[in-house]
């Protein structure tokens, strides 16, 4: 007779990852400097009694986006970023944003940079690099298993560290996941450190 579930699955049985958006989160020239922004990211989790199981999320991917529009003269010559996270907590400040991707509340995390220039050959022209995006990142650890989360919210938090004006820069993520069954006391567990 054959097992139901499999390893890699946690005994559910979900071999078959969704797609979960999280809506776009935009910081303008209006928002106070060096400052944390966040939205709140419902889970679709099932909390039914599952003979001494809980159900977590099991995220596999993120796929980061951030858009930078730029005013090169409001910006000057410097570089400029911003960070994007996604916790189980929402973070309220800079220093939040700093310790963030050291914890456990932390499931991924993006950086955006910018850097700005004067043309060493056209010295009137401003130069502007940036990263393509999209960008991907692969939470899973080589066999197939990826990030436990437990809680029923996640926060997707933009902290742009230097200042400018008249611009907004937007970041969205979309999160790869599939449902996992863990035990009653690795679910308590995992809330714990991720609180």
């Amino acid at each position: 007779m054959a097992k139901r579930g499999g390893g890699l699955t946690g005994g559910t049985g979900d071999v078959n990852p969704q797609w979960l958006g999280t809506g776009d989160l935009t910081f303008t020239g209006t928002t106070p400097v060096n400052s944390v922004i966040a939205i709140a990211i419902p889970l679709p989790i099932q909390r039914l009694n599952q003979a001494g199981k809980a159900q977590v999320l099991e995220v596999l991917k993120v796929m980061w986006r951030m858009s930078i529009p730029f005013n090169a003269a409001s910006l000057g010559l410097n570089n400029w970023g911003g960070n994007a996270y996604l916790t189980t907590s929402q973070l309220l400040a800079d220093i939040d944003a700093i310790n963030a991707p050291k914890t456990g509340k932390c499931i991924d995390f993006e950086t955006e940079f910018l850097s700005i220039y004067q043309s060493h050959i056209t010295p009137d022209t401003i130069v502007v690099q940036s990263d393509d995006r999209p960008v991907t990142h692969d939470l899973t650890d080589g066999a197939g298993h990826g990030v436990l989360v437990g809680t029923d919210v996640i926060y997707l938090n933009l902290w742009v560290p230097t200042g400018f004006t008249n611009i907004s820069t937007a970041v969205q993520a979309r999160i790869l996941y599939r449902f996992k069954d863990v035990s009653l006391a690795e679910y308590i567990g995992i809330v714990q450190s991720q609180q």
